[in-house]
């Protein structure tokens, strides 16, 4: 099954330079669709599964390209105005019923003109570190979402002020954030932190408080909150984690059944540049180790239901 993988994705990849219309474009997308759907499901990982990961996206970003050079409709798709000549009756079909036609969401559509409106060297830099991860069996970015090549997975996403405010509430003041930035300590105002090329993983956690919000993609969210358990009531006296709300995995019912939790509104993280950041598609839970239990319920209840462990 593998060889005939292989020999589908070189087709597909060949016929790339060659497509002329966006209906050839959506018709062999569909079909490397198919493929990286049997590479997901048989969990088919390693150079094939990034193979078909990295065409797929090639054939979106193409699509992109035909979309936005679709000529919009004069009279927004309806019928043509009285008022216009005989010559000018004769209008292109709106891209809105194109897309339809073609079985093209508005949202699709956005996504992929995203990544045809990115000039080439940073298209190929996204797309270079995508398919790393992925072939590492990793989790696939979305590429259009993502503000840079090294932003996947909400790795960069900073806690928005308000979230912030609430756990120096509860906290007093963060002395120790294992996994920042610069740019985020603007908001976060760590007395430490650790940045990435520090690894916060090696690093020692001791401190009197601690606030994390650790990169989301795997392994690295799972090794944070370990880490986070672990260290509570050791490394540090109180402490706030912030992740996704995942509770199908083993290391957060590790979490559940040790340390109460906030299960908070979707939040809107800031991106890069400081901005609320529109690509979190996932419900988050905040996570409490310390003495002060009714003061994070008292201060994260609004938000939220808060549980006991």
């Amino acid at each position: 099954m593998t060889l005939a993988i292989t020999a589908s994705l070189e087709k597909a990849c060949a016929l790339l330079s060659e497509v002329k219309s966006v209906d050839e474009a959506v018709e062999i997308r569909d079909k490397v669709k198919a493929i990286e759907e049997y590479t997901r499901r048989h969990r088919v990982v390693g150079i094939a599964h990034a193979d078909t990961y990295v065409l797929g996206r090639r054939y979106e970003r193409r699509i992109g390209e035909f979309t936005l050079e679709m000529e919009q409709h004069p009279t927004g798709g309806g019928r043509p105005r009285k008022n216009l000549s005989e010559t000018e009756q004769v209008l292109p079909p709106s891209k809105s019923r194109e897309l339809k036609r073609l079985g093209l969401t508005r949202q699709d559509v956005a996504r992929y003109e995203k990544m045809a409106k990115l000039d080439a060297g940073e298209w190929s830099a996204r797309l270079e570190t995508a398919r790393s991860r992925v072939e590492s069996g990793k989790r696939a970015p979305d590429l259009a979402a993502v503000t840079s090549a090294s932003d996947f997975d909400g790795d960069a996403w900073g806690t928005p002020p308000a979230i912030i405010e609430m756990v120096r509430r509860v906290l007093g003041s963060i002395e120790l954030d294992p996994a920042s930035n610069d740019r985020a300590q603007a908001v976060v105002g760590a007395q430490r932190y650790y940045t990435v090329a520090q690894n916060g993983l090696t690093q020692p956690w001791k401190s009197s408080t601690l606030f994390l919000n650790p990169p989301y993609s795997d392994p690295l969210c799972e090794q944070f909150a370990r880490r986070f358990l672990e260290g509570a009531g050791f490394d540090f006296s109180a402490g706030v984690l912030l992740v996704n709300a995942c509770t199908d995995t083993a290391w957060q019912r590790a979490l559940l059944g040790k340390l109460p939790v906030c299960f908070p509104p979707r939040i809107s993280f800031l991106a890069h540049d400081g901005s609320p950041h529109s690509g979190n598609r996932y419900a988050q839970a905040i996570f409490y180790s310390g003495p002060k239990l009714p003061l994070f319920r008292k201060v994260f209840g609004p938000l939220g239901p808060v549980l006991a462990a």
